[in-house]
C-alpha cells in the first residue's frame, strides 16, 4: 500500500512530504518534550525521481547531533529514544 500523499510525485514534493514524516517519526520517537532533542538535527533520505518513477517508497530518517567542530555529526554515549512506561 503507497502511504505517501498524492501530491508526492515531483523531487520537491517528495522531499517536502519526506521532511513532515520525519519531523513525526523524529517526535514520536524522542517524545516531543525533551528538552535535548532540540541539539539535533534529522536529514530524511528518499528515493530522487528516477528512483520513485521505479516504484521506490523507501524512506529512512537520520538523526544526528552537528557542532561547530563536527557538523556531520558528533557521537554520543546515549540514546535519543524517549524512556516509556
Amino acid at each position: 500500500m503507497d502511504r505517501w500523499a498524492a501530491r508526492a510525485q515531483r523531487k520537491s514534493e517528495i522531499t517536502l512530504e519526506a521532511g513532515d514524516r520525519c519531523d513525526a517519526a523524529l517526535a514520536d520517537y524522542t517524545g516531543e518534550n525533551q528538552d535535548y532533542i532540540q541539539d539535533f538535527t534529522f536529514e530524511p533520505i528518499a528515493p530522487d525521481s528516477t528512483n520513485w518513477a521505479d516504484g521506490d517508497r523507501s524512506l529512512q530518517c537520520i538523526a544526528y547531533k552537528s557542532s561547530a567542530g563536527q557538523p556531520g555529526g558528533t557521537p554520543v554515549s546515549y540514546s535519543i529514544k524517549a524512556r516509556r512506561p
